[in-house]
């Protein structure tokens, strides 16, 4: 099993970016428990997808049962990852290196398994399955990842968890979401609250821009980079839909909640238009709760 063109243009943006620290790919694997058989080693975070600054931390995933042995050790309860080794190169640059363990990823699997069913049959019986902020952000971190050691088992893994479809089923479940903050802020304006509804507007406006993001095959799993993620696609995405996501996410007072309200149905019919991978879910919505979006 081979590198996907994905994890290739991944592979180029992480050797760019971290040659400017005088660091190769093959530096990291020092960083990180010995990969027995059967278990991977993969860069991922910011430096895979473009998104890194001079503060970045170097961000490695490691799929195993050997102990980590950094400075400091983090057990986050109810994680995909069990534990974290917070380190430092000889240069002071911060590495993480996340654990997960073979239960861990069997659980990722089966939760992605069963989100996934629920947008490929989508249907107005079912609705979709929405996932914890934790497993999208571990879903992420093998989609953009860069196999360091263990490449064909790190590729398994991709494989298992279905990250083809990774993008689709986050842009319907962010237009989900979407839809069910926004009809809060239609609440709240009806009932005389505006600086609540353009609160609750602005929060609907980020999952709208995750979900035009992942339409286009940009998965923005981590909110912090989420405007640089769209700039670094201005041209892709239509006008309308930029101005009312750019505005409404970035400077929510600058329109009434009316003007803002309006932005948002101009936005909305774009969407319908622009972004074929969450059409099915518009159009069912449509049928449900048409009396606000036409």
């Amino acid at each position: 099993m081979t590198s996907t063109h994905h994890e290739d243009a991944y592979r180029t943006t992480a050797k760019n970016f971290l040659a400017q620290w005088k660091i190769s790919l093959s530096d990291l694997t020092s960083m990180a428990p010995n990969v027995a058989e059967g278990e991977c080693l993969f860069l991922s975070g910011s430096i895979t997808e473009g998104l890194a600054n001079d503060q970045s931390d170097i961000d490695l995933v490691y799929v195993g049962s050997a102990p980590l042995a950094g400075q400091t050790i983090i057990a986050t309860k109810g994680s995909i990852c069990a534990e974290q080794d917070v380190g430092r190169n000889e240069n002071d640059r911060r590495i993480n290196v996340s654990k997960i363990e073979p239960d861990m990823f069997q659980q990722l699997e089966t939760t992605a398994a069963s989100c996934f069913d629920t947008v490929t049959n989508l249907n107005r019986d079912q609705e979709i399955s929405i996932m914890s902020p934790d497993d999208i952000f571990y879903l992420n971190r093998f989609r953009v990842g860069v196999g360091l050691e263990g490449q064909e088992r790190f590729h398994r893994c991709q494989k298992r968890l279905r990250i083809p479809e990774f993008p689709e089923y986050l842009a319907c479940s962010e237009l989900i979401l979407f839809f069910n903050t926004i009809e809060d802020a239609f609440g709240e304006s009806e009932a005389g609250h505006p600086d609540s509804a353009q609160w609750i507007l602005q929060r609907a406006y980020q999952h709208m821009a995750v979900a035009v993001l992942a339409g286009l095959g940009v998965t923005a799993a981590n909110p912090r980079w989420m405007v640089k993620q769209l700039a670094q696609n201005r041209e892709r995405i239509p006008s309308e839909i930029w101005t009312a996501i750019s505005t409404g996410m970035c400077y929510p007072n600058e329109k009434s909640t009316d003007a803002s309200l309006a932005d948002f149905r101009k936005a909305y019919r774009h969407l319908v238009i622009s972004c074929p991978k969450i059409r099915r879910t518009v159009a069912l919505f449509n049928s449900l709760h048409s009396h606000r979006y036409r």
